[in-house]
């Protein structure tokens, strides 16, 4: 299948990079920065289980996911340019899914008249590339912001499994098939990016910063392999100990789709604080990631050029740790210590940059 862009209509957000990327009068002082933003959660089990093959304590859940974005470049003027990295890992699926799952791993005993229903929807992309912005552009008491990813990506994953524990559906595509081991070339791909962050304050003492990225964002996957079959497992059996052995019956198609375009889900961080005295500012963070919402409170304190802040983010239970001071910040957040016992982890630093 060949795509064109010939005769399609270009949205509004194009023409806003159109805007930011004029340049406009600004510092000319050069330095390099460099930013990670890291985190992920896992519901049914602590991420380090995850790591290791779910082998630890369950706690059920519908969501695993890990989002780690890292930039190294220079800024001069109104302009910046880094190398970027991203790698983004995003697994939704029933609560009867998950169960199912760690009772395998675990070789667990399964009552023999249970039934499981199957709802497993995965994606994962990693990218290396480049990143343009422009920053600065300042209206009334807004500043705006904005760059444009252009990268090179690998480790394909996007699709489904559904059915029974006796019966599943498979639809997807990948770099490497981890289901059925069919041996592939990778496919090749690329993508671009769009991100954009806006900051406003008054002169009460609040401070709104809103940073969306991946508005849109997109990866062209060229020669994807793909796997579309079903999955008959009535070959499962429970053994005299009563643990699940799965054999599976599988029959469908596999194949190579010329050209598919895996959308970005956007991310959206917005951050917001309020001076309640000269040293002491509330803090309230949302987020919104792998379409799924976050939201926390807290406070800061600052003495000698120094802040230090703690934040509470309810959906995870993840306490969040916050150091900043001109030209630096840095936040750390788990749910539990030891970090073996988590399974939120958040990491966050920014050397030379400009945001809150």
């Amino acid at each position: 299948m060949k795509t064109s862009l010939n005769g399609r209509r270009w949205p509004p957000v194009f023409f806003l990079a159109a805007f930011l990327f004029h340049s406009a009068p600004g510092s000319t002082e050069e330095h390099f920065f460099t930013r990670l933003d890291s985190f992920s959660w896992s519901e049914p089990v602590t991420i380090d289980a995850a790591i290791n093959d779910w082998q630890g304590a369950f706690f059920n859940g519908q969501r695993q996911f890990s989002h780690t974005r890292f930039d190294f470049g220079l800024r001069f003027q109104n302009w910046e340019i880094s190398a970027q990295y991203r790698r983004d890992i995003s697994l939704r699926f029933s609560r009867d899914t998950a169960e199912y799952y760690y009772l395998s791993r675990n070789h667990i005993a399964v009552d023999p008249e249970r039934r499981f229903s199957i709802d497993l929807r995965a994606r994962q992309a990693e990218t290396l590339g480049i990143r343009l912005g422009s920053i600065g552009h300042r209206w009334h008491r807004i500043e705006l912001s904005g760059g444009i990813s252009l990268f090179r990506a690998k480790q394909l994953i996007d699709g489904y499994i559904q059915g029974t524990e006796r019966n599943v559906d498979v639809d997807y595509l990948y770099s490497k098939d981890v289901l059925f081991e069919r041996d592939v070339p990778p496919p090749d791909g690329y993508g671009v990016s769009f991100d954009l962050s806006l900051n406003w304050s008054n002169l009460h003492g609040t401070t709104i910063n809103i940073a969306a990225v991946d508005l849109p964002g997109f990866i062209n996957w060229q020669h994807a392999p793909f796997t579309r079959a079903t999955a008959n497992i009535d070959q499962s059996h429970i053994d005299e100990q009563g643990y699940l052995t799965v054999e599976p019956l599988v029959s469908g198609i596999e194949g190579s789709r010329s050209n598919y375009w895996q959308h970005l889900h956007p991310q959206l961080h917005l951050a917001a604080t309020h001076r309640l005295s000269h040293s002491i500012n509330a803090l309230f963070d949302y987020r919104y990631l792998d379409q799924n919402h976050f939201a926390a409170a807290g406070v800061e304190a600052t003495a000698r050029g120094n802040t230090f802040g703690i934040r509470y983010w309810a959906a995870t239970g993840t306490v969040d740790i916050c150091f900043r001071r001109a030209g630096m910040r840095l936040s750390i957040g788990a749910d539990s210590i030891p970090l073996k016992d988590s399974r939120s982890l958040w990491l966050r630093f920014e050397i030379g940059g400009t945001s809150r």
